[in-house]
């Protein structure tokens, strides 16, 4: 007879001897590291997509995950990606017609080199997605070098009508309608972000040091060498070119090129044009920046009293048009 049993709120799922039938899939299985790498990545993006459910995940006596299911983002993040990571995340969120954008971007300093740590997750689902990928690393184009990938954990909400889940076997891979519009929306969202944690810093000089006759003083600008300008194309992400329509995206790339090897000629006039080149570099500590050399057309050597300085010509640039648009509101 059926009748109602008590039972402990919730649902548990024992599986036991999954292979002792199917030898064929058994042999195939990689070592049990690698496996349970794949299951536990599997539960952290479940996790992660719901997070008013309780995980937990056990590898032997390991307790590999564990979330109290509260619906505390924040305390799933921290179960899933770390806590040192977890309180260094940046929010990021856009709304625009019939599209949401919510979730948490990692600083630069927490790249990593393979796209695993970007999980997306579209109406609820965890999924892949090549277009997201690319609009996300587009935002990052300018703070991350080569080979280098950002963290980032992003929900998007849109109608089901827009998003076809059908273009892979186990629906782990969508595609969008409207393409552009997604992929402007994602990069919004991300580079908005990274903006307003002002993650590039800025520098100030001091007036009146020994050795910096002729040098700017509380302007805090470098005079400027004439230098060419060459936009690179060589990076692509996730194998997703974005259609010309990416008004926002394809702005951004004019304004973080890529300078041209200035040649010593340059580098000659200045250091003659700061004042500090030759026997005229000061002995003592001070803040002068002297510029040394150029590395890869992507990095400027320069040295002040403490010792080397490694500059990143993309960032510097985007910095120098974003204070000079400052300037003029």
């Amino acid at each position: 007879s059926v009748q109602e049993a008590g039972a402990a709120v919730g649902t548990t799922i024992t599986i036991r001897d999954l292979f002792f039938n199917v030898p064929a899939r058994l042999k195939y299985m990689k070592s049990i590291p690698t496996e349970a790498s794949y299951i536990a990545d599997l539960i952290g993006r479940l996790a992660m997509s719901r997070p008013d459910v309780s995980f937990r995940l056990l590898h032997g006596d390991f307790e590999v995950l564990f979330t109290h299911g509260t619906g505390n983002m924040a305390e799933v993040l921290s179960a899933v990606l770390g806590k040192d990571i977890a309180k260094d995340l940046l929010e990021i969120g856009y709304e625009a017609e019939n599209l949401r954008i919510s979730g948490f971007i990692g600083k630069p300093e927490h790249a990593r080199s393979n796209r695993h740590s970007q999980h997306f997750f579209v109406s609820g689902r965890t999924v892949r997605s090549p277009l997201i990928g690319a609009a996300l690393e587009k935002a990052y184009k300018t703070l991350l070098p080569i080979a280098r990938f950002p963290l980032a954990v992003i929900f998007m909400e849109l109608p089901g009508t827009e998003v076809d889940v059908n273009v892979h076997p186990t629906k782990a891979e969508v595609k969008f309608s409207r393409e552009d519009a997604i992929f402007s929306a994602v990069y919004r969202a991300v580079s908005n972000a990274l903006r307003l944690n002002e993650l590039i810093p800025s520098w100030k000089m001091k007036d009146d040091l020994p050795g910096t006759s002729g040098m700017p003083g509380t302007s805090g600008t470098l005079p400027q060498p004439q230098l060419q300008f060459a936009h690179s194309d060589s990076e692509s992400s996730a194998g997703y070119i974005a259609a010309t329509s990416a008004s926002e995206a394809n702005a951004a790339d004019n304004a973080a090129a890529v300078i041209v090897d200035p040649g010593p000629e340059v580098v000659d006039a200045w250091r003659s044009e700061a004042g500090v080149a030759g026997d005229n570099r000061p002995s003592e500590k001070t803040e002068v920046h002297c510029l040394e050399g150029q590395l890869d057309r992507t990095y400027l050597f320069a040295t002040d009293g403490d010792g080397l300085i490694l500059i990143d010509q993309h960032a510097a640039h985007e910095r120098v048009i974003f204070d000079r648009l400052m300037q003029t509101l």
